[in-house]
């Protein structure tokens, strides 16, 4: 048994829970628009009751338990989770950026957001961003951590190809800002 609380320790209520590994035909969960959806029938959410609790009965030694609840996410492994008996929402980050190809801002351009962490995948209609006239994008709502911007790139009419995948670090409650050129993202300021 396991509850699920804000970073100042107050009880999530109504937040939906997964176990998740790390296998491509494994467990894994939907990330969308601030909450989570089973992605296959492997994987069974779960939602916090009225005291933030939840249960997995009897799982495996090697999986993540991840969390959302429309305004926060969280993750830990089982075996963490039965050490402390508490898994913390984070609040939500936000990527902000400008993608330069060539030599300058880069308009029209198609990009996609990934989970590079093990069981979770996004949404795609939710993160796809084509930049505006200056190059801009934004995602917003995303879990903190690891994740990776890559471009899409059309090679026929009804496919695209993956280009340029970058990783950010997205820390809870703040905007990264980045640029994203060639190969490389730098954070803004350094």
């Amino acid at each position: 048994s396991v509850v699920v609380k804000t970073p100042d320790g107050r009880p999530v209520v109504g937040a939906s829970v997964a176990l998740v590994d790390g296998n491509p035909r494994g467990r894994t969960v939907q990330f969308a628009r601030g909450r989570l959806r089973s992605s296959n029938s492997r994987t069974k959410l779960l939602t916090t009751d009225a005291a933030g609790r939840f249960e997995i009965p009897s799982p495996p030694e090697t999986g993540i338990i991840v969390a959302a609840n429309g305004t926060g996410f969280g993750s830990a492994t089982v075996t963490e989770l039965k050490a402390t008996g508490v898994l913390t929402l984070q609040a939500f980050g936000r990527i902000e950026g400008v993608l330069v190809l060539g030599t300058g801002a880069s308009a029209g351009q198609e990009l996609m957001l990934f989970a590079p962490a093990a069981g979770i995948e996004f949404e795609f209609d939710s993160t796809l961003q084509t930049t505006d006239a200056a190059g801009r994008f934004a995602f917003d709502n995303l879990p903190s951590g690891k994740l990776s911007i890559a471009r899409l790139v059309k090679i026929s009419p009804e496919s695209r190809a993956f280009s340029h995948r970058t990783e950010v670090e997205v820390a809870p409650g703040q905007t990264t800002r980045i640029t994203l050129g060639g190969t490389v993202a730098k954070p803004h300021g350094q």
